[in-house]
């Protein structure tokens, strides 16, 4: 991976996504979305989107910062978040706007499914750390298992 210094926070491409819903969305879908968005952008660009680190927790990568903001609520909307979208590049937009159209349909309880397939970063990181099936973790997932798995993505 590219080493690159972002000054795009977890909030600023959070608030992003949000604006881009007209309802907001559950805590869940959001942090399975941003997950994504870093991922494909990992897989495109072979550069983080943001510098945080998602964590293999039960139901899925959640960033721990963005869990903090958002912690004790069911839903957020845009207005919940502090972050700034101005600091996202057109290029960074039009691939959250891609994300976010092509996987707004389905629930957080369906992204996170989508996560916990055999071979997606979460279950390896998960699966590296013999961690039985809903055990609580805190393990980190690499930036480079993430791009990797979505670069096989678009190699399908």
């Amino acid at each position: 991976m590219k080493s690159q210094t972002t000054n795009v926070s977890i909030f600023d491409v959070a608030r992003q996504i949000l604006h881009l819903s007209e309802n907001g969305m559950t805590t869940r879908k959001l942090q399975k979305l941003a997950f994504f968005c870093q991922g494909f952008h990992l897989a495109v660009f072979d550069t983080e989107l943001f510098i945080d680190d998602f964590e293999a927790w039960q139901f899925g990568p959640v960033c721990y910062r963005l869990f903090k903001a958002h912690q004790g609520r069911y839903a957020v909307a845009e207005n919940d978040i502090e972050g700034d979208p101005t600091k996202l590049t057109a290029k960074q937009k039009a691939l959250i706007k891609l994300v976010f159209s092509q996987l707004d349909d389905l629930s957080g309880d369906e992204l996170s499914e989508l996560t916990h397939a055999e071979g997606t970063p979460w279950w390896n990181a998960r699966n590296d750390h013999n961690l039985p099936e809903g055990a609580s973790s805190g393990i980190t997932i690499s930036k480079d298992l993430i791009k990797d798995y979505f670069k096989s993505l678009q190699e399908a």
